[in-house]
Order: C-alpha cells, then structure tokens, then sequence
C-alpha cells in the first residue's frame, strides 16, 4: 500500500529532474563554465577623490580601476561592529584570493571617519592587525564627507554627556 502511494510523487519528481535537465542542457547559458559571475552593466561612476593612505601616500580614484574592492567606513575606536566587520572581511579576502584570477585584482579599502584620533601610524596598526594587505584610509572632514556620500555612508561624531570622549556614529 506505502508503495501504491510512493509510485507518483516518484514520477513527479522524475518529470521535474528531466525537466530541469532538459531545460539546462538546451539553454546555452546555463553552461557553468560560461558563468562568470554577476556583471553589473552600468557601475556607477564615483567623482574624483583623494584620501590619505596610513602610509602617507594618496589613494585615489586611480587604485580602484581594473580591481575588486571592498571597502568599508569605520574608525578604529569602534568597541564591536568594525572590528567583528574587520575580521569577516579577512575571512572573505583570504577565501577569494585562494582564486589566483581574484588574488591580484582584490583589495580591501579600511575608511576611517574619525580623522581626529586615527591618525597614520593608528590606522597603520589597526589596518594590519587584520591583514598587513588591506588599506587604510582618511582624509579631510570633507573629503571624507563626499567619498561617504557617493556611498550612501553616513557618519557623525557623537560626544558623550559630561565626558570629554566621543564616539562615532556611522553606517555599519
């Protein structure tokens, strides 16, 4: 009787494979080797920028051309988000760049919005204290204003009631 009743859902699920199977085979786009990955067709284009790398050197508009970038805005006084965000962007950059097509053509772009207390040598140390390759970045408070916003990054300094610390407030 079990069996009476396994005999169709059995049948369904065999029209359903040779379906999918028919459909993969007869459309030329679903050749795995074909798939690249996603291609956004129209990348937005960011205005010309400079901002001061922890090495002294300006990053520019010219660093992110021909390469994958994954950047992310913080400050290095940040107690949880950016270091735990920090971390899995390690995580992330050493799986890519097991691919050696990835490997040369990925960086990581650390942004300090704190200008104020990250200063080269902190963001030096911060920045390599979780990859020695990825870069960290500051700049102007309106240099940093206009890289954030093309971003759709916002961030702000937030002091703290009757003590002389702030903090900053940014998107995570």
């Amino acid at each position: 009787m079990r069996l009476k009743q396994f005999v169709p859902v059995l049948i369904i699920l065999l029209a359903i494979s040779g379906g999918a199977m028919l459909a993969y085979c007869t459309n030329p786009q679903s050749n795995p080797a074909d798939i690249r990955g996603f291609l956004w067709p129209n990348p937005p284009q960011l205005d010309p920028f400079v901002l001061d790398t922890s090495d002294g050197s300006p990053f520019t508009n010219a660093q992110l051309i021909d390469r994958w970038t994954l950047v992310f805005f913080g400050f290095t006084n940040c107690p949880d988000i950016c270091p735990t965000t920090m971390s899995t962007l390690n995580q992330l950059h050493n799986n890519l760049s097991e691919n050696p097509l990835l490997k040369e053509q990925l960086q990581v772009l650390f942004v300090s919005v704190d200008r104020e207390r990250d200063t080269a040598e902190i963001l030096d140390e911060y920045v390599g204290y979780f990859n020695p390759e990825f870069i960290g970045v500051t700049g102007s408070e309106e240099s940093l204003e206009n890289f954030a916003k093309q971003f759709g990054v916002l961030f702000m300094k937030v002091n703290s009631a009757g003590l002389s610390r702030y903090s900053m407030d940014h998107s995570a």
